[in-house]
């Protein structure tokens, strides 16, 4: 139809509207009689109106239809990025994760090489190797594989008595870690499989976008590990941790400091039986009774008390002779170690400068010798004193008269356990632990001295400085009972492994096809 204009062929494209059109000017035409051509024209004045409508109806319809396509395309596109930008999240999580792991294992590695003879010499300048000769990991088969999981929290309480019980299971597990902890790397030195992963608060993440992520960790290692438990050390368990065990069939045992502060949740402790297979509580003895100690006080909630649990032994402390010689002192001084927390709920810096300031005040032969933690962002002590930053401090505690300390869970068991005596500065900023009824049982115990306003510090340090007062302290904390918490600790999850493995389930029945149903 070259020529003809665009209207004419959409007209003719509709036939069947010309047809109706005709048909209806005939009609009229017959049945009206009359002026023919007046009619005529009006039935094709009709025709050309319906046809027109026609058109204006199939050009919205067609509008619609595009505009349709294009949302839907859209959409496509969007689902599209954003399955890819998933992908690629998991993609990198999973790298990250893998990393970590090559890391820790490479660490790891060079370490057991250089200790294979299992000497007791630091280990990367600033940190001791303690016990000796630690297993490294037996082949597939020989022992049941633990996995450790720490919190962050505030310190190293959480990383260093996993440790300790990860030592004493040694010979009934093989142990793995996998840590919040920023001083993670300390558990690899130890020839423990180790991994990294960052917080919540590190992430900067939502805690359900963290849960989820960690919760895909968790699922991972698992996975590699197939570990017959999990052990958990934290006020509340993550999310990810518990639902993770419990997807996989494996034994969460939950390790839970105590004295928690009134004001943090106590509903999952209650319901621990939801969420795990035990609750080991590592006891306060002998400041305060169990009862006390736990967050749940007199309630019959089965928990599992053990002994305190320290990272070092009785008899892996050096001698005093040695201690200062490793920590480069000077021999004729009488030194006092002034440790008051990692500072990562807010710096003590005051408080630390009056310390120093106090024990300066005793004399010439009295030096202030700074603790860093390894999870410090500070690693200077005031001007011109001196600072160290081993790990384990508590091996070179016989180098000290007496310490200035936090009142830390480990501080302050490990200094019992030792017989050091000293001034305990509770931190007050510590969302669950409560250091000020910690150290104020100390104190009435005559196993240290606590001191509550900051104008109490030199009077208490000057106390201290007697030594007729470190001689009857020094005589209480003898008395102080050895029993290894961590042991315990360890006897109870390979308990919890063997009620696992004893388990059978549910009685169970198969039944199977034997043929079709007959009439």
């Amino acid at each position: 139809m070259t020529g003809v204009s665009p209207f004419v062929r959409r007209l003719l494209a509709r036939r069947h509207v010309i047809y109706v059109a005709a048909l209806a000017a005939l009609l009229v035409t017959v049945l009206i009689g009359g002026d023919v051509p007046a009619l005529s024209a009006g039935a094709l004045f009709v025709a050309v109106a319906v046809v027109w409508s026609a058109e204006f109806q199939s050009r919205a319809i067609r509008r619609v239809g595009s505009d349709r396509e294009r949302i839907l395309e859209t959409q496509r596109v969007v689902r599209s990025v954003a399955r890819r930008l998933a992908e690629q999240d998991t993609a990198l999580e999973r790298l990250r994760t893998v990393a970590e792991q090559g890391r820790a294992a490479a660490e790891a590695s060079a370490v057991a090489t250089r200790h294979a003879g299992g000497d007791d010499r630091r280990v990367g300048g600033n940190e001791r190797r303690v016990g000796g000769n630690e297993r490294p990991g037996t082949p597939d088969g020989q022992r049941p594989r633990v996995l450790f999981v720490t919190s962050n929290g505030s310190g190293m309480g959480h990383l260093t008595r996993l440790l300790a019980i990860a030592r004493a299971g040694d010979e009934d597990f093989e142990s793995h870690f996998l840590s919040l902890s920023t001083a993670a790397e300390i558990a690899a030195r130890r020839g423990r499989p180790t991994v990294y992963v960052e917080s919540q608060a590190v992430s900067g993440l939502s805690w359900g976008e963290w849960n989820r992520r960690f919760a895909s960790v968790m699922r991972e290692q698992l996975r590699r590990i197939s570990p017959s438990a999990v052990v958990f050390d934290g006020i509340q368990i993550f999310r990810g941790v518990h639902e993770a065990t419990a997807e996989f069939g494996i034994p969460l045992v939950w390790v839970c400091r105590g004295l928690w502060k009134d004001a943090v949740p106590r509903d999952q402790l209650r319901a621990w039986r939801d969420v795990a297979q035990a609750v080991i509580l590592p006891a306060e003895r002998p400041l305060v009774p169990d009862h006390v100690a736990s967050p749940l006080g007199d309630e019959d909630a089965g928990l599992h008390v053990v002994a305190p649990i320290v990272g070092v032994r009785r008899s892996e402390v050096l001698s005093r002779t040695t201690a200062i010689d490793e920590l480069g002192l000077e021999e004729g001084k009488k030194h006092v170690l002034v440790q008051l927390g990692s500072g990562a709920l807010g710096s003590r810096s005051d408080l630390e400068r009056a310390v120093v300031d106090a024990v300066t005040a005793l004399g010439a032969d009295w030096e202030p010798v700074v603790f860093r933690s390894p999870l410090s962002a500070e690693t200077r002590g005031p001007d011109g004193i001196r600072t160290v930053r081993e790990y384990p401090m508590s091996v070179f505690l016989d180098a000290f008269e007496f310490s200035v300390t936090s009142a830390g869970y480990n501080t302050v068991h490990e200094n019992l356990r030792h017989g050091q005596p000293a001034v305990y500065v509770a931190d007050a900023n510590m969302l669950a632990d409560d250091q000020q009824l910690r150290a104020t049982r100390a104190a009435e115990a005559g196993l240290g001295l606590v001191v509550r306003r900051r104008d109490e510090i030199a009077a208490a340090i000057r106390t201290l400085s007697e030594a007729g007062e470190r001689s009857r302290m020094t005589a209480r904390l003898s008395e102080v009972s050895a029993d290894d918490g961590a042991r315990a600790a360890a006897r109870r999850i390979a308990g919890a492994i063997a009620d696992n493995r004893a388990w059978k389930g549910l009685r169970q029945k198969t039944y199977d096809p034997v043929g079709e149903w007959r009439s």
